[in-house]
């Protein structure tokens, strides 16, 4: 299965299978693209932010 990597953003893919016999079973989820921020996004307060070391204490 061929993904195309969005414009923007990230995509997140997988395939989950049922059998016959009740038996499920699932891919790997596949995120595309595969390069990350290398900054954090600006905060978007109070419903998101990113969390600095010392708020994780």
């Amino acid at each position: 299965m061929l993904v195309d990597s969005p414009k923007s953003g990230w995509k997140a893919t997988f395939v989950e299978a049922t059998f016959a016999d009740g038996f499920i079973t699932t891919t790997p989820v596949q995120v595309l693209p595969e390069h990350y921020p290398t900054q954090a996004p600006p905060a978007i307060e109070p419903a998101c932010k990113t969390l600095s070391d010392k708020d994780q204490h």
